[in-house]
């Protein structure tokens, strides 16, 4: 990792011109026989499940959400979102079509991830109290149709003062495969620009009421070697103050070691006393990597795609 570098991440690369080819990119034209070939020479599915697989990459992409869980308004904000907008949206029809309201997200299964000796399994019926929203429905609707404009606006609302963050299904799993706790030490190593160091953070915060914010005896460490994107992070953390957050500007390849001074006291006079390093519970590391799976959200990958981009995010020898 490089900060000279130009990097994406994967589902995070945040608003760019691909957002500008949606809705302007029919399902018909969304092929490109470089990406084909390249994967299909990977072998990374059977052949048989290919058109499948390629079917896939062309659905829209839903929206997603979740309620900011460490709040105390969480539980308020997703009965209204149950009991107001949902029977608001469950009769729309827009151009002859009915749009489908908001649903919460529907997890069900096993999901596993596998690291070095181990095998992480994870099973969700759904997302911890039911917090997390999805809907999909195109822009045009949302700035023509009344009630779902109205929704919307709700949205950006408490999006903007930190009661929900817009965060991709996908992206919600790898904090709850880590499952923190209050106590834990936590680093985030590429965190910018900060939705899951968010979901970090709440989760150190388990133990909040909703009349009094416990300071935990844990500590989280956002980290992003960008100084643009860390200064994102100071900006995002300032929705959700914590003592128990810090946020560092640093080469994650070559992260340094963290010295605690030492606490207790030695009546011994003149014995030298050396630091504790800080040693982390959980790690979480979200790498740049070429993107290449964004295509249901960055549609212009599909015009634009060929085996090179990828190759700036190899290290140079």
């Amino acid at each position: 990792m490089t900060r000279s570098k130009k990097r994406q991440r994967g589902g995070r690369a945040g608003k760019s011109r691909n957002d500008d080819d949606r809705g302007m990119l029919e399902k018909s034209d969304m092929k490109n026989e470089r990406f084909s070939s390249y994967y299909k020479a990977q072998h990374i599915i059977p052949d048989e499940e290919w058109d499948q697989f390629m079917e896939a990459l062309r659905r829209p992409l839903p929206t997603t959400f979740r309620i900011a869980g460490s709040r105390e308004i969480a539980h308020a904000l997703n009965d209204a979102i149950k009991k107001t907008y949902v029977p608001l949206l469950s009769d729309v029809v827009f151009e002859g079509d009915v749009v489908p309201p908001p649903s919460r997200i529907p997890w069900c299964g096993m999901f596993s991830m596998y690291l070095p000796c181990v095998r992480l399994t994870l099973y969700l019926t759904r997302y911890p109290d039911d917090l997390a929203w999805q809907f999909n429905v195109s822009k045009k609707v949302l700035r023509k149709q009344q009630a779902f404009k109205k929704f919307h606006s709700f949205l950006v609302h408490e999006t903007e003062v930190g009661n929900i963050s817009r965060q991709e299904a996908v992206s919600m799993l790898p904090p709850l495969f880590l499952d923190v706790q209050p106590h834990h030490k936590v680093v985030d190593m590429c965190a910018a620009p900060g939705s899951k160091t968010a979901q970090l953070l709440e989760a150190l915060h388990a133990q909040d009421t909703a009349t009094s914010t416990s300071i935990p005896p844990g500590l989280l460490i956002a980290n992003d070697s960008d100084s643009k994107r860390a200064h994102l992070l100071i900006h995002q953390s300032a929705r959700l103050p914590s003592p128990a957050f810090m946020v560092t500007n640093l080469d994650a390849s070559i992260f340094p070691i963290l010295r605690l001074p030492v606490t207790t006291t030695d009546p011994r006079r003149g014995v030298k006393k050396s630091p504790n390093q800080l040693l982390f519970d959980r790690i979480l590391c979200d790498v740049p990597c070429s993107g290449d799976g964004t295509l249901r959200k960055n549609i212009g990958i599909w015009r634009r795609w060929q085996p090179m981009d990828g190759n700036g995010l190899h290290r140079s020898v």
